[in-house]
């Protein structure tokens, strides 16, 4: 009888501590969550800042949403490949979490450091579009531009006139001579 009781108070301890871990577990991702999300609004505030022009296309009247990946290098294992999470968000609230993985842009005209990429869907159509896609082929999708900084260094209008956008950009402005070719994005859960 002892034996059953000692075993019914390790048991009742063991059952307390499953909670308390999942709820530190909770805390820990949504923690990480805050972190990344603070990362993504850093990101959206760089490109404002480094790319003239971009202020036009970020706020409300021109985009619908921004899938927003605010740092993408070299994958850990293949070294021809790039990696990033994102998020996608409207004014004030995160939709989801995505990541995107492909070609490096870095071995097609760019160079080897970690830079941000931001894809604006500037439509509801071309947003839920993505969002019913699975895994979406950002280089294969017709209505996707990548938007280049003209000679004084600032976004154009006459570029800005596909449905969804795409900035790539490191603190030096946007990136040139750029393939979105073989890059594929995907949901991603923390």
């Amino acid at each position: 009888m002892r034996r059953l009781i000692q075993t019914a108070f390790v048991l009742i301890g063991f059952a307390g501590l499953v909670p308390g871990s999942a709820t530190a577990a909770m805390v820990d991702d949504a923690s990480k969550r805050a972190m990344f999300d603070a990362d993504v609004h850093m990101a959206l505030i760089n490109l404002a800042v480094d790319v003239p022009g971009s202020q036009y296309v970020l706020n409300p009247a021109g985009a619908t949403a921004a899938l927003v990946f605010p740092e993408i290098g070299e994958g850990p294992f293949i070294a021809s490949d790039e990696r990033g999470e994102g998020a996608l968000v409207v004014p004030g609230k995160t939709l989801g979490y995505y990541k995107t993985g492909g070609l490096p842009l870095g071995l097609r005209g760019a160079s080897s450091e970690t830079h941000s990429m931001i894809v604006v869907f500037r439509t509801l159509e071309a947003l839920q579009r993505f969002q019913n896609s699975g895994a979406w082929d950002l280089g294969g999708d017709a209505s996707v531009e990548i938007v280049h900084a003209s000679a004084g260094g600032e976004v154009e209008d006459s570029q800005l006139t596909k449905p969804v956008l795409v900035f790539v950009f490191t603190n030096r402005g946007l990136m040139g001579g750029l393939s979105l070719e073989g890059t594929k994005i995907t949901t991603y859960t923390f």
